[in-house]
């Protein structure tokens, strides 16, 4: 009996530099839009809300994982205007509180505090989607934020190995 030896990749892709992209809530007395703060990579970012472009490199998509940190309204959206899927959040994020989304395949998960929170996107319909690569447009509308308000979004672009 001859035995072979196989080698399976859990992921057959290369990759590249992870890309942090960081939002803050309006300044006080500003309007209720949001303006970046300096990500450690910055990609054609430019104030979250309705049409945020962001550019996914390396021909594979990207599995983001986002971070929101209150106060933020319940009812967060985002939506990718680019594959017409969306997410949302019912239920509130306080002030000091932080809701972590992670859509990273065999890791997917909700998280509130550390807890799980999973029950709180909107259902039915909300995914965790991923960023094709190329160009992305992806809408956020939030109520009640506050200059502490933050979404971070991190992803790390992926590249065939062949």
């Amino acid at each position: 009996m001859e035995l072979h030896r196989s080698i399976y990749s859990p992921q057959p892709y290369w990759e590249l530099e992870p890309v942090e992209l960081i939002y803050r809530g309006p300044e006080e007395g500003a309007a209720g839009t949001w303006l970046p703060i300096l990500p450690l990579r910055v990609r054609d970012s430019t104030a979250i809300g309705p049409g945020m472009p962001i550019r996914v490199e390396g021909g594979v998509r990207a599995w983001p994982v986002w971070e929101l940190r209150g106060p933020l309204g319940p009812g967060v959206r985002m939506t990718n205007r680019t594959t017409g899927r969306w997410l949302e959040v019912g239920r509130e994020v306080a002030e000091g509180e932080t809701l972590v989304i992670d859509t990273r395949p065999r890791r997917k998960s909700v998280r509130l505090g550390g807890e799980n929170a999973y029950r709180h996107l909107v259902q039915p319909g909300s995914t965790l989607w991923p960023l094709p690569p190329g160009d992305n447009t992806i809408d956020v509308e939030a109520g009640q934020m506050g200059a502490s308000s933050r979404l971070i979004l991190r992803y790390t672009p992926l590249a065939p190995t062949t």
